[in-house]
């Protein structure tokens, strides 16, 4: 019994001795970390950057900036539309509205169209401030018109309703003072200043044994004679030495049969005869000189008489006006310039038929050139949606020497309406104009209102 206790003692020794040795093995190891907990992952993007290799995903068109805005203007036109300038009167609204065709097209001002409306005034100087009154329903920013009446009897409505009135032609009435209308071309007046300067340059007094004679013939209306009492004065007491002044023969407005006047220039026998005269009577007076036999050579033919060649021609043979002469500001057809070239392409693109009177297209086209010119500036100065009658009026004012291509430079200013004082002088050959000489000749140095306050009594 002894001996199984020992036994059992042995044993329990042996047993916890090895479980001794255990633990102080596990001892002698380093301690395992502690466990962290992972952390937790960022949250995934809501759109991950696209792959370099991936096609880029299809993205939406911009939207369209916004339509400019665009002001629609009206240019208003009054003129002979049925009377006895209607012919001619067709070529002027014809080309004029090419002009501001083409303007629209090319958005040559930005901002602006131009819109065009006609008024009727049978040539009657009656008729234009009725024709005046129509048009401003329409609320006009410049209106372009034909003859001289209308530059003069519009002057103080066009002031007072601030509207430029832009006119091809006219006298010193329509100009002086300097108001709200302006004068492309030379001045009825200024054109026959020309012509005598032309004469006084070219009268050789010694080779002739006598002075040079001219008469003044024309219609009792603005046109007609506004150059009269100015150009009398000026042969008188600045050119009597080379130049006779005839007494001038003034006939009822309206008057077409000149056969009586050519009775009495036969009488008269001038070696000059200017006529300030439409096509119907001058082309009369012509004939009826020739059925006198009187030497055509000697007749000069107003500018606007020209403007109704294809009307003198109808009447007249090229034989009855070979060598004659006229006197313009503007250019006739003969004139190769880059100008005339871009007048004749603008007429066969937009009006598409055949080219009517001799000048009676820049009639229309050199003041339309001028309005379009001061539109432009006046945008460019104040904008298009503020531009008006006096932004236009303004604008007109800064032109020097601007340059239409069809004619001779235009020159505006604060205190000049006449965008043009020098004319050039053409002859005819087989029915068509060619340049006389070459030359310029000045019809406002001096300008017949100073000979007016000089010398009228």
């Amino acid at each position: 019994m002894k001996t199984k206790t020992v036994r059992l003692m042995v044993a329990g020794l042996l047993v916890l001795s090895l479980l001794a040795l255990a633990l102080a093995g596990a001892c002698s190891q380093p301690a395992p970390s502690p466990t962290v907990a992972p952390k937790p992952a960022a949250p995934a993007p809501t759109m991950a950057p696209p792959s370099p290799t991936a096609a880029p995903k299809p993205t939406a068109a911009p939207s369209p900036p916004p339509a400019a805005k665009v002001k629609t203007v009206t240019i208003g036109f009054i003129g002979d539309l049925s009377g006895p300038m209607a012919e001619p009167t067709r070529d002027v609204v014809a080309v004029s509205q090419a002009l501001y065709n083409w303007v629209n097209e090319t958005n040559y001002i930005p901002g602006i169209k131009l819109e065009y409306a006609n008024e009727d005034d049978r040539y009657q100087r009656a008729n234009i401030v009725t024709a005046y009154k129509r048009l401003q329903e329409k609320n006009p920013l410049v209106i372009q018109v034909y003859t001289g009446d209308n530059a003069e009897v519009l002057k103080p409505t066009g002031a007072q309703d601030k509207v430029p009135i832009v006119s091809y032609g006219g006298g010193t009435a329509a100009i002086d003072p300097p108001g709200w209308t302006f004068v492309v071309g030379s001045m009825y007046d200024s054109i026959a200043f020309a012509n005598i300067n032309w004469i006084y340059a070219n009268w050789d007094v010694a080779k002739m044994g006598r002075k040079a004679k001219y008469v003044h013939v024309g219609w009792d209306h603005a046109m007609g004679k506004t150059a009269v009492e100015p150009s009398k004065l000026y042969v008188q007491n600045k050119l009597s030495d080379k130049i006779e002044w005839l007494p001038e023969q003034i006939v009822p407005p309206g008057t077409t049969d000149m056969s009586k006047t050519a009775i009495v220039l036969k009488d008269l026998n001038p070696d000059y005869v200017w006529m300030a005269l439409i096509a119907p009577p001058s082309s009369s007076l012509v004939k009826s000189a020739k059925g006198l036999g009187m030497d055509l050579k000697k007749f000069i033919w107003g500018d606007y008489t020209c403007f109704m060649w294809n009307t003198v021609m109808r009447v007249l043979t090229p034989a009855d006006v070979e060598a004659t002469v006229f006197s313009t500001s503007f250019f006739p057809k003969s004139v190769k310039t880059p100008g005339m070239q871009r007048m004749f392409e603008l007429w066969d693109k937009y009006v598409k038929r055949a080219y009517g009177s001799e000048i009676g297209v820049q009639v229309g086209y050199n003041p339309a050139q001028v309005i379009v010119e001061g539109i432009k500036r006046a945008v460019a100065k104040v904008g298009a949606d503020k531009v008006d009658g006096t932004a236009v009026y303004e604008a007109l004012q800064t032109m020097q020497n601007y340059d239409p291509g069809t004619m001779l430079p235009v020159t505006y200013g604060p205190d000049r309406r006449d965008g043009q004082r020098l004319t050039k002088l053409y002859t005819t050959k087989n029915g068509e104009w060619f340049e006389l000489d070459g030359k310029i000749y000045d019809g406002g140095n001096p300008l017949p209102k100073d000979i007016l306050a000089q010398y009228k009594k």
